[in-house]
């Protein structure tokens, strides 16, 4: 049996990280969700007119990395990768499953998600598939990572106005 990984100390680490995310760094973007069963499809099955839920606000961990300048036939672009680390504890609470598609919008600009994945687990183990399968790891958080976008392409306008900041208040167990 192991000795770490129980479910102390998952419980452990998510409070720490929780209070972290809410009480130090807070770090707070908009998540746009995407809506699948408004969005129209094209005969190529790409979804030109993308319909978004209003975003939810919350905070999470950040990490940009360097932006890249591409050459193109129509002048430079700049290419930007960004990840964002989003607690499931937090997820859980708002009811929120982060897709590719979905948009974040942080730091004045937008990013659409391109890969999410939760392959992070507490003392490296994960508690569905790990050979000795007495419950401990555990996986703590959604890694998204995603890519700058233009306002034009998503059409969302007047991103402040009309957002739900300071209509969902978080618990104070959080």
């Amino acid at each position: 049996m192991a000795l770490f990984g129980g479910a102390r100390d998952v419980s452990f680490i998510t409070k720490i990280n929780r209070e972290l995310l809410y009480k130090v760094i807070d770090t707070e973007v908009g998540f746009y969700k995407l809506v699948l069963e408004e969005t129209r499809a094209n005969i190529y099955g790409e979804g030109t007119n993308k319909v978004y839920y209003q975003p939810l606000r919350f905070p999470l961990f950040v990490d940009r990395q360097a932006s890249e300048t591409l050459g193109t036939d129509f002048g430079l672009d700049t290419n930007v990768v960004i990840t964002f680390y989003i607690l499931k504890d937090t997820a859980t609470t708002l009811n929120l499953l982060p897709e590719q598609g979905d948009i974040i919008n942080w730091d004045g600009k937008f990013y659409e998600l391109d890969n999410i994945s939760e392959n992070k687990y507490v003392v490296g183990k994960n508690p569905n598939t790990w050979i000795k399968g007495d419950g401990h790891g555990a996986s703590i958080q959604y890694e998204c990572a995603g890519h700058a976008i233009r306002e034009a392409q998503i059409q969302i306008l007047d991103v402040e106005y009309g957002s739900n900041l300071g209509e969902y208040e978080f618990p104070d167990n959080m």
